[in-house]
C-alpha cells in the first residue's frame, strides 16, 4: 500500500510540505517495498508550485483532480477547506487521495499560514480507511520536511501565453490564463477554488479538474473527525 502523500502548496519561496505515516506504523505493516513507492504529486515540480502561488482560502471550498503519472496508477486527489471557520486566519485543509491500488487516505492539517511551511502547521492527522486516525507528531513533520533536496524552485522563467478555452470533466472554462514553467504548461481560472488550477500537462504527468465548488466541503475521516477538530 502506498503510505506517502505529497502536499505541494503555498509560497514560491518555501519547499512543499511532505508528510509520512510515522516510521513505527510503517514498520508494523506488511509489504514494505510496495509502501515505499513514490506517491503522486498534484502540482509536480516545485517550479509549478511557484507559478501557482498561495491558495485562496474560503471555508467550504473544494477542488478535485484526476492525476495521471507515467509509471504510476491514476489517482484522484481532492483538496478541501473544511468548516468550521476559525479565527486568526487559521483553517483546516484536507487532502483526500484515492487510487485503484490503495485504500482511500486522508491527511488533514490545521494551518495558520501556508501548508508549505512546516512552521505554519499546528496539527496533522492521517487516516487510512479501515484503520484508526493517527495524529502525526509535529516534530516528525518538521524533521522529514527539513532540508529536502530538490524541494525549492529552480528559478525557471515563467512564460505567459495567449488565453485559451479549455474543456475538462468539470466543465468548460473560457479565457483561461496559460503559462509555461520549466517543462509544464498550466491553465488557470479564477472560477476554481484554492489555486485556480484547471489543468496542467508535462512530459510525465497530466492533471485535470474533475469537480469543484465554493461550498460543501466535508471530511473523509471516519466519524467526521469532529473530535479532532476542536
Amino acid at each position: 500500500m502506498m503510505i506517502a502523500l505529497l502536499i505541494a502548496a503555498g509560497a514560491a519561496t518555501q519547499p512543499p510540505a511532505k508528510l509520512f505515516i510515522p516510521k513505527a506504523v510503517r514498520d508494523a505493516r506488511s509489504g514494505a517495498a510496495e509502501e515505499d513507492a513514490s506517491p503522486p504529486s498534484l502540482f509536480g515540480a516545485p517550479d509549478v508550485l511557484a507559478a501557482l502561488g498561495p491558495p485562496q482560502i474560503r471555508v467550504g471550498a473544494w477542488a478535485e483532480y484526476a492525476v495521471r503519472t507515467k509509471g504510476q496508477d491514476d489517482a484522484r486527489i481532492k483538496l478541501s477547506i473544511l468548516p468550521p471557520a476559525l479565527e486568526g486566519g487559521r483553517y483546516w485543509l484536507e487532502l483526500d487521495l484515492a487510487t485503484s491500488a490503495a485504500a482511500p487516505t486522508a491527511i488533514r492539517l490545521l494551518v495558520h499560514g501556508s501548508p508549505a511551511r512546516p512552521q505554519d502547521i499546528e496539527r496533522a492527522t492521517i487516516y487510512v480507511r479501515g484503520q484508526a486516525q493517527l495524529e502525526v507528531p509535529l516534530d516528525e513533520v518538521h524533521e522529514q520536511t527539513a532540508g529536502e533536496e530538490g524541494a525549492r524552485p529552480s528559478g525557471a522563467v515563467l512564460r505567459k501565453r495567449k488565453p485559451e478555452s479549455v474543456k475538462t470533466a468539470a466543465g468548460s472554462f473560457a479565457n483561461t490564463e496559460v503559462v509555461d514553467v520549466a517543462e509544464t504548461r498550466i491553465w488557470r481560472s479564477p472560477k476554481v477554488p484554492l489555486w485556480g488550477l484547471v489543468q496542467s500537462k508535462s512530459r510525465g504527468q497530466s492533471v485535470e479538474l474533475i469537480g469543484y465548488a465554493s461550498a460543501g466541503a466535508h471530511t473523509l475521516i471516519q466519524g467526521n473527525g469532529s473530535e479532532s477538530m476542536k
